[in-house]
């Protein structure tokens, strides 16, 4: 069963370890709406493809005004599709999608230029104002607003959701239960909570980077719906556990698929990495008591009872005939040597 590690206490080894189970997750909630829509006969709105626009499709597309113009903004149509992914991450509120489209288009482009403006030129971490500026748009409060800031700083700026703010902001005595104001004053709270965990997590490695605000949403996601939802829980980690087998099994192919000391000796590109005379001769006669006198000794072994097999009672009379060979063999390169 995953754990709930303390924001306060978990590690950055743990994060990087728990953050590939946000996909997992969003698997499971796609599963569960596809069985959900197919029995009551509804249209599906798949979290995926929100996913994308909300992590991929709009940041990508807000670098891109940053870097071409002096200005950057978001279009109408992209604060409606982040007011979706928001709904279908949480709770469910139909008005609100009826406000953000209430807004014009030019009110929306104007209003996060100024607020994104008004963010740049302030310390992130002292984004009130630009909260201030985007609530000023219809169906937008604090954690509408923080998710637009969001996508334009996915580094310093993060989105107020139910999960990230619990886990960060903990209570002991509610803990993932614990009531939400959804004001700017929580915000500044949970703004807080974010910069010291990742001033505490500190960076991995030589050049490393500091986790990233929208790293602690997704992982903060995943323990909360986990730790709330014991069977989705469940699922994610035996998917988790399949995975593990998985790798296990992909490197036992690799490992029977490698080619034996033998045949490397013909294709590789070195003469130093050929098998000795001895060692070709241990492959085929080597006794189980003689696993010692090399490091194959178990897959010789096998290769020898194989051998055993299918040569039956002849199998001494085949293991005379080799060692003779190889005195034979020797005897003539001692010669040779001599001349």
């Amino acid at each position: 069963m995953l754990l709930t590690p303390k924001s306060t206490e978990i590690t950055l080894p743990e994060v990087h370890l728990l953050l590939p189970r946000y996909n997992l997750l969003l698997k499971q909630l796609l599963m569960r709406d596809v069985e959900k829509k197919a029995k009551s006969g509804g249209e599906l709105t798949e979290i995926v493809n929100l996913d994308h626009h909300r992590y991929e499709d709009i940041p990508s597309r807000v670098q891109a005004r940053k870097n071409d113009s002096q200005e950057t903004w978001l279009e109408k149509t992209e604060v409606e599709l982040l007011m979706k992914w928001k709904l279908k991450h949480g709770k469910f509120r139909p008005q609100l999608l009826a406000l953000i489209a209430s807004n014009s288009a030019d009110a929306v482009k104007s209003t996060t230029t100024h607020a994104f403006a008004t963010y740049e030129a302030s310390n992130p971490a002292q984004s009130a104002a630009a909260i201030t500026q985007l609530s000023k748009l219809k169906g937008v409060g604090p954690a509408t607003a923080s998710l637009i800031l969001s996508v334009y700083d996915p580094t310093d700026a993060p989105f107020f959701s139910d999960e990230l703010f619990r886990w960060v902001c903990w209570d002991e005595r509610a803990g993932w239960d614990s009531k939400i104001k959804y004001d700017a004053k929580e915000y500044r709270m949970l703004c807080d909570g974010v910069e010291a965990l990742r001033e505490r997590l500190g960076v991995e490695g030589e050049g490393g980077k500091r986790v990233e605000a929208v790293e602690l949403e997704k992982l903060a996601y995943v323990l909360g719906k986990c730790a709330v939802n014991k069977k989705l829980a469940a699922a994610i980690e035996k998917e988790v556990g399949m995975g593990q087998e998985g790798g296990d099994e992909e490197r036992e192919r690799e490992a029977e698929a490698a080619p034996s000391p033998s045949k490397r000796a013909k294709v590789g590109p070195h003469a130093a990495s050929r098998p000795s005379q001895r060692q070709r001769a241990l492959e085929g006669n080597t006794e189980a008591g003689d696993e010692g006198e090399d490091a194959g000794g178990k897959v010789v072994t096998r290769r020898t009872s194989q051998r055993r097999t299918r040569g039956g009672s002849g199998s001494g009379k085949n293991e005379a005939v080799a060692d003779t060979a190889v005195t034979s063999k020797r005897k003539r390169k001692s010669n040779s040597d001599n001349l």
